[in-house]
């Protein structure tokens, strides 16, 4: 039960920087597309 929970909480770590890099690139191009 502890390596699920040490997994599930490994997951989403190692997506944060993804995630990060999408909303940075969605909001660049947002900002390019309305000005």
């Amino acid at each position: 039960m502890d390596f699920i929970s040490k997994r599930q909480g490994y997951v989403p770590l190692k997506l944060v920087p993804y995630i990060f890099f999408v909303a940075v690139v969605l909001s660049i191009t947002t900002t390019t597309t309305f000005v």
